[in-house]
């Protein structure tokens, strides 16, 4: 009876330890990410949506989808430089190789 006691304590130790793990993994869905938030700038000629930095400084999105074309969206992002010139004269071009909202 008493391994029964023990064993019935150690499952649900298990169990809660794997659920608490899980819901942690979905708030951390950023995590190793660059953190941007799309910014509007359709009103600044050749800009459309741009992507503001934590540190305040924008990057341009040469193949951002439309799907994440909404002011004040939180994304995390993998990206690179591009040499391709624009016309919009606010933010880095960039090519966007990993993109993912905040959940």
């Amino acid at each position: 009876m008493k391994l029964v006691f023990e064993l019935t304590w150690v499952f649900a130790f298990i169990l809660i330890s794997s659920s608490c793990h899980s819901s942690r993994e979905a708030s951390d869905n950023l995590e190793g990410l660059t953190v941007v938030t799309v910014r509007d700038f359709r009103n600044l000629d050749g800009c459309g949506f741009l992507l503001e930095q934590t540190d305040g400084k924008f990057l341009q999105p040469l193949n951002l989808d439309s799907t994440f074309n909404h002011e004040g969206m939180i994304l995390g992002i993998t990206f690179k430089t591009s040499q391709n010139p624009t016309s919009c004269m606010k933010g880095t071009p960039v090519q966007l190789l990993l993109v993912r909202p905040k959940q």
